[in-house]
């Protein structure tokens, strides 16, 4: 039995529908798009390399925003945002903070796939207040070991008839998941690395 109901997006529609606004940051529109209820804390998607808003899956934001508000945005110089690409994790977790303030929101839940995840390793470093909590999938701290591939193929848990992301699972995390201890999130110290 799914833990979802019938979609109850009002007006802001569908990922395929929902319509791309900007947002001036500093004198550089950001476009991004939202989705969901429009209460409690939302959810920022942070995407992995070389990607811009269409890379996400549909069935995973469309899931996702059944429940949470969903915010995904195009980092500065990519897709249909303004100005030079960010050449550092740093820069890209300084824009997102920017944007996310720039939007008027005090707190966040944080999303990061691939390098979004380093992204937003950074964010919860450099910004501790903005962020409640983050799920970080496909990714790993600045320097930290990898994975090598036959590790992966033969994993119980990487049933490769199911698809990697699954709304419910998000979801899941993001209720279960306890806020930061006192002080901001712990990190090891590779994380460190990622915000020179």
């Amino acid at each position: 039995m799914s833990i979802f109901h019938q979609p109850q997006f009002g007006s802001s529609g569908t990922w395929k529908s929902v319509p791309t606004k900007f947002v001036d940051v500093g004198g550089t529109k950001f476009a991004y798009r939202q989705l969901g209820p429009d209460t409690g804390v939302p959810v920022i998607f942070l995407n992995h390399l070389a990607a811009e808003l269409d890379r996400w899956d549909p069935q995973v934001v469309d899931g996702v925003a059944m429940r949470r508000c969903v915010i995904v945005f195009n980092n500065r110089g990519v897709g249909s945002s303004e100005g030079s690409t960010p050449k550092s994790v740093a820069a890209m977790a300084r824009d997102a903070i920017a944007f996310i303030r720039a939007l008027g929101h005090e707190q966040v839940d944080l999303l990061g796939f691939s390098l979004g995840g380093f992204v937003s390793q950074v964010i919860a470093l450099e910004a501790p207040e903005l962020v409640r909590k983050i799920i970080l999938a496909g990714t790993g701290p600045a320097g930290g070991p990898g994975h090598r591939q036959g590790d992966l193929d033969n994993h119980s848990r990487h049933d490769k008839s199911r698809p990697d992301f699954q709304a419910s699972r998000i979801l899941s995390l993001l209720h279960r998941v306890s806020q930061w201890p006192k002080g901001g999130p712990r990190f090891p110290a590779t994380a460190e690395r990622a915000r020179r």
